[in-house]
Parts: C-alpha cells; sequence; structure tokens
C-alpha cells in the first residue's frame, strides 16, 4: 500500500463515493456514489414514489470505470 491517489472526476467526488471493488481480472473498478446534487425534499407520497423509480434517486449507484492505463501506469512507476 501507499498514499492515496485521486483519481480525478471520473472516480473521486465531492459525493459520498464508496465500496471500492475490483473486477476479478483487476482492469474495472466499481464503486459506490451518491453523485446526483440536485436531490431536493419531496413534499408529498407521489413526489416520493415519482423519485424513487428515477435512476438518481438520491440513494447510491453503482459505477464501473476502466482502470487498464491506470494499472499500466503503476507497473511503470513500480
Amino acid at each position: 500500500m501507499g498514499k492515496p491517489i485521486n483519481l480525478g472526476d471520473k472516480i473521486n467526488s465531492r459525493r459520498m463515493d464508496s465500496d471500492p471493488i475490483l473486477s476479478a481480472d483487476g482492469n474495472t473498478l466499481f464503486f459506490s456514489s451518491d453523485k446526483n446534487p440536485d436531490v431536493k425534499a419531496v413534499n408529498n407520497y407521489d413526489e416520493l414514489l415519482q423519485r424513487q423509480e428515477r435512476i438518481h434517486n438520491g440513494l447510491m449507484n453503482i459505477y464501473s470505470v476502466d482502470i487498464t492505463e491506470l494499472n499500466q501506469y503503476l507497473r511503470e512507476k513500480g
């Protein structure tokens, strides 16, 4: 292990980013995030139901990023 590396906006955000896990081949990073900053309070039950049907509903979503180039960089630096 070494010092943490900020991997840029594609992965690191000002929102809650968590639960990183690598694919079996180590070239895909999966993580969860609540990247949608525009979630506002709901005023009634119908609005709540509508929000829950959207992908960006204020809850965590799972993202994947190809990190093949990062792995190559780290091997060369290594």
